[in-house]
């Protein structure tokens, strides 16, 4: 995968979604991360970006850096950090294949942005698919570290892959995109025990997000974040 052009197409297709909203708007919560506004997750992947290009890299990943992110921008408008970021994105894209965290957090945060704006589904399917193959790659080491049984998990209505190493637990059939999501934490931890289960979900819930703990309350995204407004 060209990591560098997974960044670059999800920085302008989520900068393309914000650019001519209404102010208003831009002051939306955002359900898959209910503590920003649109203009707040802007604000984080600009100074994700200008961080990466400034080599202000200590606890990267973790939440007081992103947090630190938006606190330092929360007087600009949203067109100086669009412009900002457009400035750093080289510097993101020369280490995209050394640090590909920052390719999938910018993808999952593109589809924050759809999700607040009420657009369904994924935007790319290259983009999606290697953030989910590359969540999918480590999903049976941690399940293994928790020591539950394996997943047979069957996406898309394709061949079943079974994560982890010991018996049999359980088996998932889903969509690709509900998976996706679920897997970094947008989605509670009711709306996945509904998935199309064989077998217990509830030792599985504990891990299932890479985001940490799954919320409690539902995160509704797309259509229903719409309808629900």
């Amino acid at each position: 995968m060209d990591l560098a052009n997974i960044y670059s197409g999800s920085h302008r297709r989520t900068a393309e979604l914000v650019r001519d909203l209404p102010t208003r708007e831009l002051f939306r919560t955002v359900p898959g991360c209910p503590q920003w506004r649109l203009q707040d997750l802007i604000a984080h992947l600009s100074g994700l970006a200008y961080d990466v290009q400034t080599g202000n890299v200590e606890g990267a990943g973790t939440d007081p850096w992103a947090a630190r992110q938006v606190a330092e921008r929360i007087d600009r408008t949203l067109p100086e950090l669009l412009a900002e970021w457009d400035e750093s994105e080289p510097s993101v894209q020369a280490i995209a294949d050394a640090a590909p965290r920052a390719v999938i957090d910018c993808v999952v945060h593109e589809h924050d942005v759809r999700g607040a704006l009420g657009i369904p589904g994924p935007s790319d399917g290259e983009a999606v698919g290697y953030v989910l193959g590359a969540v999918l790659e480590i999903l049976g080491p941690r399940l293994d570290a928790a020591g539950v049984g394996s997943l047979a998990l069957r996406v898309d209505g394709g061949p079943e892959r079974v994560h982890g190493t010991a018996s049999p637990g359980a088996a998932l059939e889903i969509d690709s995109h509900e998976l996706f999501r679920s897997l970094f934490g947008r989605r509670s931890a009711d709306q996945v025990r509904a998935y199309t289960w064989i077998g217990d979900p509830e030792p599985y819930l504990g891990m299932w997000s890479f985001f940490g703990p799954l919320p409690e309350t539902d995160v509704l995204e797309g259509p229903q974040y719409a309808d629900a407004r």
